[in-house]
Parts: C-alpha cells; structure tokens; sequence
C-alpha cells in the first residue's frame, strides 16, 4: 500500500500539522520529504473521534462570525454589477437581500401613502414598488436601480451581515473546510480507499437524501485504527475527543 509521501503531507499540512522542511513542500527534495516523514512517525499528527465515531480536526476552531467563512468584496473598484454577482454567490447572503427587499417593500408602500409626495418623487417609488414586487429577483433590481450612488448603503447591509454571527441557516452552506468535521472529512478523502478500509475510516456523504450531514467516521476502536496506523508507517494517530494529546503534531 505505497502512499505518495508528497502528496500525504501536503494534506496534512491542509489541516494545520507542521511539517518540519527546510524549504517550501513543493520544492523539498525526495530524502527531505522523507526525513519530515520520520520526524512525523516519532510525533504523529493527532485527529480527535468524538462519542458518535465522527473524526475531527481540532485545530480548526469552529466559526462564529459569518465573515470568518463567507466572502464579498467591498472594495473601491465595487459596482452594483458585481456586488449584484457576489451576493449571488453566496446563497444565505442572497436569502438575505431578499428578506431586506420585502421589508423596503413594505416602506415604499407606507411612503407612497403620503399624499404630500411630488409627482417625481410618486413616480420613482412607484417604480420601486413594481421592481421590489418579484420576490425571487427583485433585490437584484432594487441594487441595480439605485446605482453607484446606492452602493454604499448595500456595502454597510453586506458589511452589517457578514459582522453578524452564524445563524442555523448557514450550516448548509458553510465551506467543509471551515469546520473541524469538514477539515477531517476533506484530509480522509485524500486518502486511498486501501488505507481507509485497513483504518476502518467510512466517509459519509448524507445519510439520507437531503441530509448536511458529512463525514469521516472511524468504524472500530480507536486502539485497533491506531495499531494499523502504526503498521502501515502512517503519520497520524486518533485520540479521543478531549484528550490532551488531541489537535497537537
């Protein structure tokens, strides 16, 4: 079962173990990349398995705020196009502005009440209210119609969004990596199906239709995963989750 010890590291670097090379990974030599390997068996990477046998990479501290995961860019060369695009991008972003168009809906008809209005400025929420009436696009619209001159209060209603801490509608769309599960996950997909079966590591992807729920599982007893580890010359190790050693290289 020969494992590419390159490619091994590099995955372990992924999720936060410290490799001890003299010179960036890609340009190490063969007998360097071995040399950290031997260094790696001696004080093996660890990955924590909690009560339910989910793998965990605990050096990745879970995300609080939605701006640790989520990206748009706020920068001076910003239009409405591609505010527009990157609020897209980002589907709980996107649910968002939706949200935030039906409750303008709501105050351009409150507005529009106001029978001291100029027939301009009647006119322009009259336009307003049509564009705000799709409830799917018409955010899309609403940011467009305003133009550069509304950029900065969409920028402050990204900006207020992404401060704000993770609600239990981003779970789903949460990059893997960002989660002490996913990073695990994602390092034992790496792995060739031969060493994951000798582990007794399973990747769960959804248990059901539907389900968010995806994982590395570890199907026998830590001992017996650990001892095969060991046999196979692999630089890791599992720990209980809680333990002391767990999280540390």
């Amino acid at each position: 079962m020969k494992l590419n010890r390159r490619h091994f590291l590099a995955s372990l670097m992924a999720v936060g173990a410290t490799i001890a090379l003299p010179v960036p990974l890609a340009q190490a030599t063969t007998a360097q990349v071995n040399t950290a390997w031997k260094q790696l068996l001696k004080d093996p990477w660890f990955f924590a398995v909690n009560a339910d046998n989910t793998i965990t990479d605990t050096s990745i501290g879970e995300p609080k705020f939605r701006h640790q995961v989520f990206d748009v860019c706020l920068c001076d060369q910003c239009t409405p196009d591609s505010l527009v695009s990157d609020i897209e991008d980002c589907e709980p972003l996107a649910s968002h502005f939706q949200q935030l168009a039906l409750d303008e809906l709501d105050e351009v008809r409150f507005n529009l009440d106001d029978d001291a209005l100029t027939r301009h400025e009647r006119r322009r929420l009259e336009r307003l209210e049509e564009t705000l009436e799709d409830d799917q696009e018409g955010w899309r619209d609403w940011v467009l119609l305003a133009g550069p001159k509304g950029l900065p209060r969409f920028q402050q209603l990204v900006k207020a969004w992404l401060a704000s801490p993770i609600g239990s509608d981003d779970y789903e769309w949460l990059p893997s990596s960002s989660t002490a599960q996913g990073s695990a996950m994602g390092f034992f997909e790496s792995l060739p199906r031969e060493t994951l079966k000798a582990l007794g590591v399973v990747i769960v992807d959804g248990e059901h239709p539907g389900s968010t729920y995806y994982a590395a599982e570890l199907c026998q007893p830590i001992t017996n995963a650990n001892a095969v580890a060991t046999e196979l010359g692999l630089p890791f190790r599992f720990e209980p989750l809680g333990s002391s050693v767990v999280g540390g290289a």
